[in-house]
């Protein structure tokens, strides 16, 4: 049984209590001889023993009062303390996993839409004051719908979480990563030019392109387009993300598989 530190200084006092009663009562056993022994000043030593014997008196009486009333009250009082702490740690533990769960995509383990938002709106407000460059990446699978109604959504969903993957895979650490629709996928990708942001967006096409999936003994692959682009710095969250889609739709209608900023 682990004790609480309170109830170690409490026991520790009792014991200490406990020592000098038993102190006291081996002194009025003395000094009861001393009287008996017919020594001088017998007035004055009987004096003592009374105040010694009523110290003692009292004292025992405190340590029982103690013992039986104080200590069953305080460990009771600490237990409940302790189922408190423990509810709240409980409690604690469940909001940040509801917290986690509230912006991370069930499926993919990547964040959602929500998250990506609020990072988006974040990065922006700090990366206005040091000027450097932020760039987004919206990536949508060509002809997912496809994939679906031939293989199942079961092989749908293994496709998407397969590129999930891939994405975490070539992405920095400091990269945003999110599913933001049904097969579609936002980066956000800061300290990065247009140049390099070019380059990393190709980088991950063709790695998703070289993909071999399977369903029973079919083997398939896909590949994605992508729109990217660069913030101005002045835009707000919803224009900088208009800008991209608009260039990933440009992507798609002018034949897919492929990146346009």
């Amino acid at each position: 049984m682990r004790l609480h530190r309170a109830e170690i200084f409490f026991l520790g006092y009792a014991a200490l209590t406990a020592a000098a009663t038993y102190l006291i009562f081996l002194l009025k056993r003395y000094l009861d001889g001393r009287i008996d022994d017919g020594y001088a000043d017998i007035n004055a030593l009987s004096d003592f023993n009374t105040l010694l014997l009523g110290t003692l008196g009292i004292m025992i009486c405190g340590l029982l009062i103690a013992m039986l009333g104080i200590y069953p009250a305080l460990r009771s009082a600490l237990k409940e303390h302790g189922r408190l702490s423990e509810v709240t740690q409980d409690l604690t533990k469940k909001s940040a996993t509801y917290q986690h769960a509230a912006l991370t995509d069930p499926l993919t383990g990547l964040h959602n839409r929500r998250y990506f938002d609020d990072a988006l709106e974040q990065y922006q407000q700090e990366f206005s004051a040091i000027g450097h460059p932020l760039g987004v990446i919206l990536l949508d699978l060509d002809h997912f719908k496809s994939i679906n109604d031939t293989y199942g959504h079961d092989i749908g969903d293994d496709v998407l979480k397969t590129i999930a993957k891939c994405l975490l895979d070539y992405t920095r650490f400091h990269d945003v990563v999110a599913r933001v629709g049904g097969e579609e996928f936002a980066i956000l990708a800061p300290n990065l030019d247009s140049t390099a942001l070019n380059k990393l967006s190709n980088r991950i096409r063709n790695a998703i392109s070289e993909i071999t999936l399977k369903s029973d003994e079919n083997c398939f692959r896909v590949t994605c387009s992508m729109g990217i682009t660069i913030w101005d710095g002045k835009e707000t969250p919803a224009a900088f993300i208009k800008r991209a889609d608009k260039n990933l739709y440009a992507a798609k209608s002018g034949g897919r598989n492929r990146v346009v900023s």
